[in-house]
């Protein structure tokens, strides 16, 4: 058999030589058909996570896999189909034998999978000759700054508003990892503003926030070991979540599901949704076993004043991360935040539960004693997390069934409220594939880690049904959409009654030719919101609505040379209506050692309701999706070059010009003037 396999891979080898094994744009295309309101930090820094190091096919995990948003249902099925029958991989070019897996299918793969020593695994030669060895070893290094001068840096600035640090923002990364067998990696970051400070009180050794971790893997039964700061995923994501999870997006089917990752090492510049520990998954037969043990100090500003019970309190943990002012300077580090949790999961090839549990606890880091979270006395937080200790437990599970999917979970927090997911994802022949999911979040559950499907992020009081849907034609048009009908029990920030929102989106990508493809998008919500004060009543929720059109045409004129032309188009409709609008053209330009990146875009909304959130090219591992908003133009540069194999150097130029504004950003931000520049520069060295 494997003569036969060697054989026939030697046959295919040809067919392959056009596959081309550099950076592609999935990422980027991911991106583009995404929800059109995304927090800028979480979007930063999070693909990386699960990028970083490639996962070998001959030991990825289903739910690995279909994280990519690359495979379909039937193509899932069919490779491990193929697995089973035939055994182990030996060569990547082997994917070109398993049905459904056509060119642009395994060129879209490359970048995230490989296939070791042409499937046959090396003997352990020990840790330490494997760490001398490995080649995904690097170190990367940023700067970044606005180059106009901004109010928090000038000496007029008063003590309170006025930047401790200087105006760059500093990025430092060292990461080495094998794809089965261990990691280290070291991340530091400095924000603007932020100063270089040695402060053993506030945990701070130079560079305002520090991660690091150490991982083991496959170690006989001890499937994974970290150290440091690390992510758990389990379950649909009700008691703990890990990475960026884009539910709803034109991929409608592939995305609704959270996929069971387990522990992963955090090697982000987010400051907060993290652990810092101890955790460890240990196989025992058909049975894993994780537990983990956390204790990080989080942010927040303690009250002197006391609690019924006569002790100091806090309204809310601080998520943001900045440390520039006095003020944010005194809140860094000021609480103990304790977790303990654990996962447990029995598995077949086709079925497998878990039953998973955190408990969180918080103390004052100056006297050890508990500190109760009492949120602010707003409407809206009629039914927010209150005490100094939280427990959620749940159980979940995934059955699979030639081209079903089902799966969900079912959460307790402590005795007050429940959360719900069930869902499934089901081929119905070879181009059509089906989603349906529904969700119950009572308006008593509260989960400091949860990150599951919802039109809200916290997973607390909505109920929803949501239907998604690609149909695939043939490879050159693909159709995708989704319905999603939701609500919610109590008040919200800005919606100060109950009520029903809806959200649609249809999309159609086509492709005549390899070199020109087209995509086009409409994406509707309403929702119940607030009237503006100067619209009607104080505190009267109407319908509101909001739409995106979005248009993408991209031709490639030749191997180096590509243009990307895109148009957006947003309503925004409450009791008058506003648009907004935006033109962007992109050029890509490669050759020899030089790749080269440019956009130029003009914006026009009447406003921030119907601002308008554009993926932008970026340097290596950053990524930038700022809200483009009132009238202007903004053109941006990025130039890469490789100077040898191992050295890489990134330059970004951004340039934002307004035409209806003479200041931009507010308090320590703020610039005095129309134009923004702002600059990064990185390079990446393998070791």
């Amino acid at each position: 058999m494997k003569c036969l396999k060697s054989l026939l891979l030697l046959a295919l080898y040809i067919n392959f030589q056009s596959l081309s094994q550099t950076e592609n744009n999935v990422v980027e295309d991911q991106q583009l058909k995404t929800t059109y309101e995304l927090d800028n930090a979480n979007i930063n820094d999070a693909a990386q996570l699960s990028r970083d190091v490639r996962f070998d096919l001959n030991v990825v995990s289903r739910d690995e896999l279909q994280s990519l948003g690359i495979l379909s249902m039937p193509q899932l099925d069919n490779f491990f189909a193929h697995k089973t029958k035939y055994g182990r991989l030996l060569s990547i070019y082997e994917l070109k034998v398993i049905p459904d897996f056509d060119h642009e299918t395994i060129q879209e793969l490359l970048p995230f999978v490989l296939v070791r020593d042409l499937g046959i695994y090396r003997s352990s030669n020990g840790l330490l000759k494997d760490v001398l060895d490995e080649e995904n070893n690097y170190i990367i290094a940023r700067t970044e700054r606005a180059l106009q001068p901004q109010q928090g840096y000038s000496i007029q600035a008063s003590p309170g508003t006025r930047y401790f640090g200087n105006p760059y923002k500093y990025y430092i990364r060292y990461r080495i990892a094998s794809n089965h067998n261990f990691s280290f990696g070291l991340t530091m970051e400095k924000d603007a503003g932020e100063q270089f400070l040695w402060d053993h009180s506030k945990r701070q050794y130079g560079f305002d926030h520090l991660v690091m971790h150490f991982q083991l893997k496959n170690r006989g039964r001890l499937k994974n070991l970290i150290l440091g700061n690390f992510s758990v995923s389990a379950g649909q994501g009700l008691v703990f979540a890990n990475g960026m999870y884009i539910a709803k997006s034109s991929e409608s089917v592939l995305f609704v599901k959270r996929n069971q990752m387990g522990i992963m090492p955090f090697n982000s510049i987010l400051e907060s949704g993290y652990f810092k520990g101890l955790a460890a998954t240990v196989a025992l037969k058909k049975v894993d076993l994780t537990v983990f043990a956390s204790q990080k100090r989080s942010d927040s500003e303690i009250n002197s004043d006391t609690n019924n019970q006569g002790e100091s309190y806090i309204n809310s943990i601080y998520t943001s991360g900045f440390h520039r002012t006095i003020r944010e300077f005194d809140t860094k580090n000021t609480v103990n935040q304790y977790d303990l949790g654990y996962n447990v999961r029995w598995s077949t090839p086709h079925f497998n539960i878990g039953q998973s549990s955190v408990y969180t606890s918080f103390l004052d880091v100056g006297t050890g004693v508990k500190l109760d979270i009492i949120p602010k006395s707003y409407v809206y937080n009629a039914n927010a997390f209150r005490g100094s200790s939280n427990w959620v437990s749940s159980i979940d599970f995934n059955y699979y069934f030639r081209n079903i999917n089902l799966f969900g979970e079912l959460a307790q927090q402590m005795a007050k409220g429940r959360a719900l997911v069930l869902g499934t994802q089901c081929a119905l022949g070879a181009k059509m594939d089906l989603a349906l999911l529904y969700r119950n979040y009572s308006p008593y559950f509260n989960s400091f880690y949860a990150n599951g499907f919802g039109e809200y992020f916290n997973n607390n009081d909505e109920q929803g049904a949501y239907l998604g849907a690609k149909y695939t034609y043939s490879r050159k048009l693909i159709f995708t959409a989704y319905y999603d009908l939701f609500k919610n029990k109590q008040l919200r920030y800005g919606q100060y009654s109950p009520g029903l929102g809806s959200e649609y989106l249809l999309s159609v990508t086509y492709k005549p030719h390899k070199k020109v493809s087209f995509y086009m998008q409409w994406r509707q919500s309403v929702k119940p919101k607030n009237l503006s004060a100067d619209e009607g009543p104080l505190y009267g929720v109407v319908p509101t609505l909001r739409s995106v059109m979005t248009f993408v045409l991209k031709y490639d004129l030749e191997q180096r040379f590509s243009l990307q032309t895109k148009l957006y188009r947003s309503v925004y409709r409450q009791v008058q209506g506003s648009t907004g609008l935006v033109l962007a053209q992109d050029i890509v330009y490669k050759v020899k050692k030089w790749s080269v990146s440019t956009r130029f875009a003009l914006f026009d909304t009447d406003g921030y309701d119907t601002r308008i959130y554009l993926y932008e090219k970026d340097v290596l591992y950053s990524f930038s999706f700022p809200a483009y908003q009132g009238k202007g133009l903004r053109y941006y540069l990025i130039a890469q070059y490789s100077l040898n194999k191992k050295i890489k150097l990134w330059l970004r130029w951004v340039h934002t010009q307004y035409h209806d504004i003479q200041s931009i950003g507010t308090a320590g931000e703020l610039i005095r003037g129309s134009q923004m520049d702002e600059l990064k520069i990185q390079i990446k060295w393998l070791l």
